[in-house]
């Protein structure tokens, strides 16, 4: 017999029960997709509830889109471990700046040899020059002073006074460039440059080695909220972006009256702003300091040099006038003997006559 017997009326067919419906949704993006799913993916399939009521609640996609996204946040990190290591770069900055000023600063650590002595020898020729450019100036002096009364002398001029006209000559002339332009004026250029260079430096670093990682910082990482609640037991679900979609499902029961979070001060970076800004104010200060201290010790050196000269200048004249005075003393003294001598042959020739006039 049949088992669907026709009865009069309307006939419906009852459901079978025992065929559970499938609410599997179709790939979006073929079959690439479902064999190139995550294991955590199948096993979430896997694991619906076989109740209709489960199975149409809304909070399960944004569950397997949560899982997603932490599945791929994972894959990012093992790509690239320091993708979210601002620290680093933020070091690694800083790290370049300190180069390019101990570079500025002559403070390589890799250089060896004197950082003083070129300044020294630098300086020592320049005193050298300065006082051969004043003998040379009080020596056109005296010939200017004498005018013409050695004009039909002649002159020699060897080849090494030359060479060393031309190097006093070419001296005078920097100087006088340097006086015009103003030791202020390069310094400031000075500190522009070094500026622009440490923030070029900054711009083009490149990635700290792993010689030159920064100490990790003694401070414990911040626990987020989806730590916290998943401490605390609490079940709660993520969107693509790794955000809370309910917040409300992190409210204990009873009234959650929320505290007002403690700014933390940020005192290094404050600190440190304070600090360099201090240095670089300490350190323009030293340098015009040391400027100046330059500038009064140049000014009396030269002083002092055209001063020995004038001395010098004068015993010369002194020692001149005492021989003219000596000489016209000596002659005096000649010219009083021989009056003396003329007068008494005069006297004797005088007393001759006299007693020839007696004798006659």
């Amino acid at each position: 017999m049949f088992k669907n017997k026709l009865k009069y009326g309307l006939n419906i067919q009852k459901k079978d029960g025992s065929k559970p419906s499938s609410n599997k949704k179709k790939p979006i993006f073929g079959d690439d997709v479902l064999e190139g799913s995550d294991p955590e993916e199948e096993l979430v399939e896997t694991s619906k509830p076989s109740s209709t009521k489960q199975a149409s609640n809304p909070n399960l996609s944004h569950l397997v889109n949560s899982q997603k996204a932490l599945a791929s946040s994972k894959v990012e990190i093992d790509l690239e471990s320091n993708i979210y290591d601002y620290d680093s770069v933020y070091d690694a900055m800083k790290l370049a700046q300190k180069r390019e000023e101990d570079k500025l600063r002559g403070e390589d650590e890799n250089s060896e040899g004197p950082k003083y002595f070129e300044k020294m020898v630098q300086s020592s020729n320049q005193r050298k020059l300065e006082r051969k450019l004043a003998e040379e100036k009080m020596i056109q002096k005296e010939r200017e002073r004498e005018g013409e009364e050695f004009k039909d002398k002649e002159k020699f001029v060897t080849e090494a006074y030359k060479k060393q006209m031309e190097e006093l000559k070419k001296f005078e002339e920097e100087s006088k460039n340097q006086d015009i332009t103003g030791n202020i004026q390069s310094f400031y250029k000075q500190m522009l440059d070094k500026d622009s260079a440490i923030r070029e430096a900054a711009i083009n670093i490149q990635p700290l080695k792993p010689t030159d990682t920064a100490p990790e910082s003694d401070e414990p990482p911040k626990e987020t909220e989806y730590e916290i609640a998943l401490k605390s037991g609490k079940n709660v679900l993520l969107n693509d972006d790794r955000q809370i979609i309910d917040k409300r499902e992190l409210l204990n029961p009873g009234l959650n009256v929320p505290t007002k979070p403690k700014k933390p001060l940020d005192l290094n970076k404050s600190g440190k702003n304070e600090s360099y800004k201090f240095y670089e104010d300490r350190k323009r200060e030293k340098e015009l300091e040391t400027q100046r201290k330059l500038d009064l010790a140049k000014d009396n050196r030269r002083k002092y040099i055209t001063k020995q000269l004038e001395e010098r200048e004068q015993n010369v004249k002194l020692e001149e006038e005492e021989q003219k005075k000596t000489l016209e003393d000596k002659l005096k003294r000649k010219n009083n003997d021989e009056s003396l001598m003329s007068a008494k042959e005069r006297y004797l020739a005088r007393k001759k006559a006299k007693e020839a006039e007696e004798q006659s």
